[in-house]
């Protein structure tokens, strides 16, 4: 057979009888972070307000970073990755076997070793520089702000806020005397750059602005431990449409569900609005869906109007109402921004980031009053034309003055008397035309 034939004929084989294809693997996770409690892997939402067992680890790890969906870390003189049920597999020796601290900034995986900095690009292994520290800090973990690039973790006795420039090695502390404890062997940063650290101890974990670290709260997690390490997981957003180049954006919820409508994604909490062109006020049912733990917020921008409802756990349905609107005249349709939040937003505004739920848009259309129908007139038949002598006309002649009056009644003039010819000219012609005649026939 023809090779070209051959090939149609592999082809046509693999399209009817191909081998079934294989879902994509669930990440292990999204928004939020990964933490070990000593062979525990567990998985936090992304404000530590809860958390869902993963698996069991053979043996404890350390400097744990997150790239490409898995782990990698360093454990009994091996560098490991982890998946998401746990099990642990060798791609090499470990390329710092002292460290504790380790954090995923890109593709590269930042160790500490003692005063330096050590930077291993994954998933070679290879390292590609050494930075040295201005001061040497004793640190249980450190993860990467993605704000400012830089690394932070906690050290103790006193607690202080350590912040290491990744490029020069500069090392800055801070004092946290609102912040106790004996040893924060996890930590992670959160997209709004907040430090969530737990104490080994006390199962505490702490939650600390970076921006103000003055505000540092915490949250009684339960999870104590005698080794801990964490590492952040990538963010998921979910994005509305940009009308002034600040496009809303909100974190996706992953432990639990938190959306608009059947699924986080698609435009479908609210169904064909309408809004009528002479309305004052307006409200909306929206669908909504909350499986997690704490309330929820759902705020709607109708135009620049806000209104907000709260989302209760188990929520399916609220409503946002607007007492007072204006339609403009010219409209043909109205914006409608939705966002549902996590918690109690310290902010709600239609544009920047949030944490949890989703973002949707919809073109609200206007109905307006169906205008009478127009009905053409009858054709009038054509108008006889008037003879000169019968003009009618619907209009009064005006009345005649004072002047024209009496000049309408004044006789009118006698006719001019004729010019007649002199006498002696008549008589002369009386005479001449006989002569002509005669001397005309006496010729003949």
């Amino acid at each position: 057979m023809p090779s070209a034939w051959l090939l149609a004929l592999a082809l046509t084989a693999g399209v009817v009888a191909g081998p079934a294809t294989t879902p994509a693997a669930e990440p292990m996770c999204r928004n939020g972070f990964v933490l070990v409690q000593d062979k525990t892997l567990l998985r936090f939402d992304e404000n530590a307000h809860g958390y869902a067992k993963l698996g069991d680890l053979p043996r404890p790890v350390n400097a744990l970073g997150y790239y490409s969906d898995l782990g990698y870390a360093i454990s009994g003189g091996q560098t490991v990755t982890v998946d998401a049920a746990g099990r642990l597999t060798p791609v090499g020796p470990a390329v710092v076997p002292g460290a504790y601290a380790g954090a995923v900034a890109g593709s590269d995986w930042l160790l500490l070793d003692g005063p330096a900095l050590v930077d291993v690009q994954l998933p070679t292994l290879k390292v590609v520089r050494r930075v040295q520290l201005t001061e040497q800090v004793d640190l249980g973990d450190w993860a990467v702000n993605p704000l400012d690039g830089a690394l932070y973790g906690l050290a103790v006795s006193p607690t202080r806020l350590v912040r290491v420039d990744p490029a020069s090695g500069r090392v800055t502390t801070t004092s946290l005397p609102n912040v106790e404890g004996v040893a924060f062997g996890a930590v992670s940063i959160s997209a709004f750059g907040v430090l969530l650290a737990l104490e080994n101890s006390s199962g505490r974990i702490y939650r600390i602005p970076l921006t103000d670290a003055s505000r540092a709260t915490f949250t009684e997690a339960g999870v104590t431990a005698y080794h801990a390490d964490a590492a952040a997981c990538p963010v998921l957003w979910d994005y509305g449409s940009s009308e002034n180049g600040d496009a809303p954006r909100n974190t996706v919820t992953t432990l639990g569900v938190l959306g608009i409508g059947a699924a986080v994604g698609p435009d479908d909490g609210v169904t064909t609005p309408v809004i009528a062109a002479e309305a004052t006020s307006w409200q909306v049912t929206v669908a909504v869906r909350n499986t997690t733990p704490e309330p929820a917020l759902l705020a709607g921008w109708l135009g620049n109007a806000r209104a907000i409802a709260e989302v209760p756990p188990g929520a399916e349905s609220a409503v946002l109402s607007w007492p007072s609107i204006s339609v403009p005249r010219t409209a043909r349709a109205l914006r409608l921004l939705l966002r549902l939040y996590a918690g109690s937003p310290a902010v709600v505004a239609p544009t920047g980031s949030a944490s949890g739920g989703e973002v949707e848009e919809y073109a609200v259309a206007v109905r307006w009053p169906q205008p009478a129908p127009y009905i053409p007139p009858s054709p009038s038949p054509p108008a006889a034309r008037p003879s000169p002598s019968t003009v009618v006309s619907s209009v009064p002649p005006p009345s005649p003055s004072p002047v024209a009056l009496a000049a309408a009644r004044r006789p009118p003039p006698p006719p001019a008397p004729r010019r007649k010819l002199p006498l002696t000219l008549t008589f002369f012609a009386g005479l001449l035309v006989p002569a002509i005649t005669l001397a005309a026939r006496i010729r003949r």
